[in-house]
């Protein structure tokens, strides 16, 4: 009894009681006494200095720059993702520099080596004003898009921030805000810049997702462990991605290298029976580095509303669901890179068809797989080839009162080609795409009132071209592009761009654009079957918009701060309304005004041990259809105002983040009245964790609380979200 006996002694006080609650407290418990109790070092550990170099500018990762000890032999280069490793340094107080071509030399860093642990550092590099020679591009690296004022959210970021899932690590970027949640139509969605998730284009890895019935990419079905990083880029961009470009795009890169070492296991336990475990493997075999990702999760069936909802008498939605990613490229020359992923769940039917149909679930299946081929003819030029393919079904069952059964299949197959080629120190693009779209609609209780067969092909020719020139101690570059979107059923559609953006003295940069985009029908709204409710309408126009935009940024002094004005125009936009009927049914009948601001603040001291990060986005959208009961009216689910804080504090083994939101009311009905509204709210989250910084293997455990004032949350009518919850949490990397 003795060992028991000093584990005991070790802990705080307050545990031991804690033992008597059941299963979740002695899994606390077990947490966060692997990784506080004191443990013995490994003599033979090795001492290493690992860390990222980004660009302090955009926020990129900076590959191939050159990282060394001062005084020393110790030296390395950095991956792909910006990451680079220092082993067997020894112990002692060390300064580490980086430098690279395009970049003025980073300040020393000063790095204290301790047997058996790991140092962990971030360098930020400042673009030098003179331009590259043609040579120096980097052609895989070359984002044509990076005038257009994209941000960045790294897998260091987001681990730091203790996010879960791709919809929490998205709803934490300037600007973008996620509707929905995993219980809701269509699971969690994405907006940038106030436009609604339909009209956001999500990628993976530059390749464009299948777009569900309902108009937006469900962001449930791809483990987050899976992203390296999340580009985010506002504003009209259907001259880069095509469709649904008309409020931004999305960009999702994945894990393509094991640089950092992603050997690792999570799991996390908390109220209402929610639990997660990830599994993430990346070993180097051979001449191939894959990338396997495993996740279960789920929620438990019952749980309350705060603020008296009246839906609390229900016993909510339970979930249960996982997802697998596996990525595999070659550790020589990444010439080429395959992924898939595979995502199954289960979720209780919410809201008002829980009441209508109780005890229904909605099952949904989702997989994807997708290649892309580099061959590089000279330096400068590159042809690829890329292919993906993505099917997803979804099925509403029900056998209460009255039986329901019916089902959505999804098939989307798609090619491209795509040159790039260094001309006269000028970087162009050009793309050649075909989609094919196939969606089925089935019902097995009325099948006279299928959905039926749909197809849809298109096609799209893009351009694009990138020029910068040094102008003293400027640096001015040029970005042009343009698309020709067309289908079988629509001509085609032109969408040109035009960015200039400019890198000034002291830490300042400008940009500003202009740019066309469009969104074609859905399929679901051109032939949704007739019945007492609904009926779709086959002369539907695409959506057409334009968008300039202006921006500035500063950052010098570990101070950031950027701003961003925009104006769009959007004609014939699709909504739902009722035909003389009384049935609902799409029209071309509004034309929009939507201008707004974006403002974001970064701080960080100490070496970014505190930081601090607000934003705000101001929208307003107004309708401009010159209908008498609606001209003036503002656009549903578009709040007038967001703000956003947070703040970041690491010290020693601990690390914490606490962060507040508040969104305004949004109308939620087109009709003329102002009081159907989605509720303002507000919620403050925390996060804590604590980590051993050991080589191998490192542990960390964490302890977060969401919506700490209980406030009741719409996130969508009638699909408000639980009240105040917790979990714990337990990393260990290997």
């Amino acid at each position: 009894m003795r060992p028991v006996i000093s584990i005991f002694d070790s802990l705080p006080k307050a545990a031991v009681p804690l033992l008597v609650f059941g299963r979740r407290a002695v899994f606390l418990l077990l947490v966060f006494s692997a990784v506080f109790l004191p443990r013995p070092v490994d003599a033979e550990s090795e001492r290493s200095i690992t860390g990222i170099v980004y660009d302090s500018i955009t926020g990129s990762p900076v590959e191939d720059a050159l990282v060394r000890v001062i005084g020393t032999a110790f030296a390395t280069r950095t991956t792909a993702s910006g990451c680079f490793e220092l082993c067997s340094v020894p112990t002692g107080r060390w300064q580490v520099d980086v430098r690279r071509i395009g970049y003025f030399p980073s300040a020393p860093v000063l790095a204290e080596v301790v047997e058996g642990f790991e140092r962990r550092i971030r360098i930020a590099l400042s673009p030098s004003p003179v331009p590259l020679p043609a040579q120096q591009v980097e052609h895989t690296s070359v984002s044509l898009q990076r005038e257009t004022g994209t941000r960045r959210y790294t897998s260091e970021q987001i681990a730091r921030a203790g996010h879960r899932t791709l919809a929490d690590a998205l709803d934490a970027i300037p600007g973008v805000r996620v509707y929905g949640s995993s219980e809701s139509p269509g699971g969690t969605r994405v907006s940038v810049g106030g436009a609604s998730p339909e009209r956001v284009a999500v990628l993976l890895d530059g390749l464009p997702l299948a777009i569900g019935a309902n108009g937006a990419v469900n962001l449930d079905v791809i483990p987050l462990a899976a992203v390296a990083s999340i580009e985010v880029t506002p504003g009209s961009q259907s001259a880069g991605v095509g469709d649904a470009a008309i409020g931004g795009a999305v960009n999702l890169r994945t894990r393509s290298d094991a640089s950092e070492g992603q050997q690792r296991a999570e799991f996390s336990d908390g109220s209402f029976g929610t639990y997660r475990g990830v599994v993430t493997v990346a070993p180097a075999i051979l001449q191939f580095i894959p990338h396997l990702t495993l996740e279960k999760y789920g929620r438990g069936s019952r749980f309350t509303y705060p603020d008296g909802d009246s839906t609390a008498v229900r016993q909510g939605v339970g979930i249960n669901g996982w997802r697998g990613f596996l990525g595999l490229s070659p550790t020589t020359v990444q010439a080429w890179h395959v992924s898939a992923f595979v995502h199954r769940s289960k979720v209780g039917a919410p809201g008002a068809l829980e009441q209508l149909y109780p005890g229904a679930a909605n099952e949904n299946t989702r997989v994807r797989a997708q290649g892309v081929w580099e061959h590089t003819t000279h330096p400068g030029s590159i042809l690829g080839v890329s292919l993906w393919y993505e099917s997803g079904d979804d099925r509403l069952r029900s056998t209460r009162p009255v039986p329901f059964n019916a089902e959505m299949r999804e098939r989307f197959l798609g090619a491209r080609l795509r040159g790039q080629r260094t001309i006269l120190k000028a970087v162009g693009q050009l793309f050649a795409e075909f989609v094919s779209r196939r969606l089925e609609g089935r019902d097995y209780q009325r099948p006279n009132l299928a959905f039926g067969v749909r197809h849809r092909q298109e096609f799209a020719l893009r351009g694009a071209a990138r020029r910068t020139a040094g102008l003293g101690p400027c640096a001015m570059t040029l970005a042009l592009s343009s698309a020709l979107d067309g289908d079988n059923r629509f001509p085609p559609a032109y969408s040109p761009r035009i960015d200039l953006a400019g890198s000034l003295p002291f830490g300042l940069s400008v940009r500003s654009g202009w740019g066309r985009s469009f969104r074609r029908p859905l399929l679901t709204s051109l032939f949704w079957k007739a019945d007492a409710f609904s009926v779709g309408n086959p002369d539907l126009r695409p959506e057409r918009a334009s968008e300039w935009d202006l921006a500035a940024v500063f950052r010098r002094w570990g101070i950031t701060a950027d701003s961003r004005y925009f104006v769009r125009h959007v004609r014939d936009i699709i909504t739902w309304e009722r035909d003389f009927m009384g049935r609902f049914q799409p029209r071309n009948v509004a034309r929009a005004y939507v201008f707004g601001r974006e403002d974001h603040l970064a701080v960080a001291a100490f070496r970014g041990a505190i930081s601090a990060d607000y934003s705000h986005v101001f929208t307003g959208a107004y309708d401009r259809s010159g209908e008498l009961n609606h001209d003036g009216m503002v656009l549903v689910m578009t709040p007038r105002h967001t703000h956003e804080l947070s703040l970041d504090a690491s010290l020693g083994r601990w690390s914490g983040r606490v962060s507040g939101r508040w969104i305004s009311a949004r109308e939620i009905l087109r009709q003329n009245n102002r009081n159907k509204q989605v509720r303002p709210y507000g919620v403050i989250d925390g996060f804590v964790r604590a980590a051993v910084r050991r080589r191998k293997p490192a542990m960390q455990a964490g302890l977060r609380v969401d919506n700490i004032t209980n406030t009741r949350v719409d996130l969508l009518v009638r699909y408000p979200s639980p009240g105040r919850a917790w979990s714990a949490e337990m990393t260990v990397q290997f």
